[in-house]
């Protein structure tokens, strides 16, 4: 997802060990456009049914504990 400029990683200022992970502008746009559905996931990636079903609940369980 960094690679594609969805998410954006920066170190914590309290602590340097700590990473925090944010959505970008994309990421943010991203999640609308394809997190309709675990379908419409499947259709945008290319992804086996299955495959996009997981991805979709990983997606929306890092999204949530973002929040």
């Amino acid at each position: 997802m960094k690679e594609i400029d969805k998410v954006e990683r920066l170190r914590s200022s309290e602590d340097e060990q700590g990473i925090l992970i944010f959505l970008t502008i994309k990421g943010r746009l991203f999640k609308e456009e394809a997190g309709r559905s675990p379908k419409d996931l499947e259709e945008k990636l290319n992804l086996p049914e299955g495959e996009a079903n997981r991805l979709y609940h990983l997606l929306y369980k890092l999204i949530d504990s973002m929040e």
